[in-house]
């Protein structure tokens, strides 16, 4: 994957630095301009020490199915640098419960009572969170004796 990485920021500079020579010379689209000008080249630096990476989250929550007591853990690659919200909602989506996630976390659990929800499929959901996937949580009648 760096690898991967390195070779397409590569060729991004190589490409970088071949518009900005034409730039510099006055080509507009094939047509050179009639003026002098100096040749100049950009290329950008890359310090592997401050790549950050794309940020993967997995979530899960255990028990379930359950009688409405869950945890719900989030684990991701990195910290992210955000403060996120998560909602559980209803599958008409009605949100039941809204839970502040802190940021500068890697790994993260919390306790999610719905309990004194009618049983049914509720979804955990990470708000403007494109790549998160909603978990859904089973909420079960409680055990008959």
């Amino acid at each position: 994957m760096m690898k991967q990485t390195f070779t397409t920021l590569l060729l991004l500079a190589v490409v970088m630095t071949a518009a900005v020579s034409a730039r510099a010379q006055g080509c507009n689209n094939g047509n050179s301009a009639n003026h002098s000008s100096t040749s100049q080249s950009y290329t950008p630096s890359f310090d592997a020490r401050n790549f950050v990476p794309v940020l993967k989250i997995t979530t899960q929550a255990f028990p379930n199915p359950s009688t409405g007591l869950f945890t719900f853990a989030l684990n991701a690659n990195r910290n992210w640098t955000e403060a996120a919200t998560l909602e559980v909602v209803d599958l008409t989506g009605h949100v039941i419960r809204t839970i502040a996630v802190p940021a500068d976390e890697k790994r993260w659990e919390t306790p999610i009572d719905l309990s004194t929800q009618r049983p049914g499929i509720y979804l955990v959901r990470i708000r403007d969170c494109a790549a998160c996937q909603p978990v859904k949580l089973v909420v079960s009648s409680a055990a008959q004796p």
